[in-house]
């Protein structure tokens, strides 16, 4: 059965879900920046300090063969020009380590059992839903809400789930 929570600044997930967040947003501004800098047309990367990967467009694909790892054609090699270019951009901008995404397993205490969730927010609320085949407790700082008051939510704010 699904569950439908929001996260309150009581959780450490709050935190968590927080700080990932400001982690992707500047990893975002740095990718933008450094993609016009080097002719780069994608728009979808994977926010990583020890890789540049993209989902290569076919004019990326024939303007960087040479720098695209030999068996991971979206991955960059980090010891070519434009993977050493990022990794030197993403140091000059404090982005050295990578921020973990929220552990929702964890912070159930969930160690056997099918369990799927989602975690996003809406403005500065962070939501959280779990769906498991077995009865969960919610965690410290979990507000559990109805199905009701969670869909009059969503579409209040026109978001939907995919």
């Amino acid at each position: 059965m699904e569950h439908y929570y929001i996260v309150t600044s009581k959780s450490d997930l709050h935190r968590q879900y927080w700080n990932r967040q400001t982690f992707e947003d500047n990893m975002r501004r740095v990718y933008n920046i450094f993609a016009r800098q080097y002719r780069i047309e994608s728009t979808d990367f994977i926010p990583d300090v020890n890789n540049l990967i993209i989902k290569p467009t076919i004019n990326d694909r024939k303007r960087f063969a040479d720098q695209f790892k030999i068996n991971e054609p979206m991955k960059f090699s980090m010891r070519k020009k434009v993977g050493s270019a990022w990794s030197l951009l993403l140091h000059q901008n404090h982005l050295d380590e990578n921020v973990p995404e929220p552990d929702v397993i964890k912070e159930f205490g969930l160690e056997y059992g099918r369990c799927k969730y989602r975690i996003f927010n809406i403005g500065n609320r962070v939501f959280c839903t779990m769906d498991c085949e077995r009865d969960i407790e919610p965690p410290d700082g979990f507000q559990e809400i109805s199905s009701t008051e969670f869909f009059g939510i969503m579409k209040d704010n026109n978001v939907t789930l995919e």
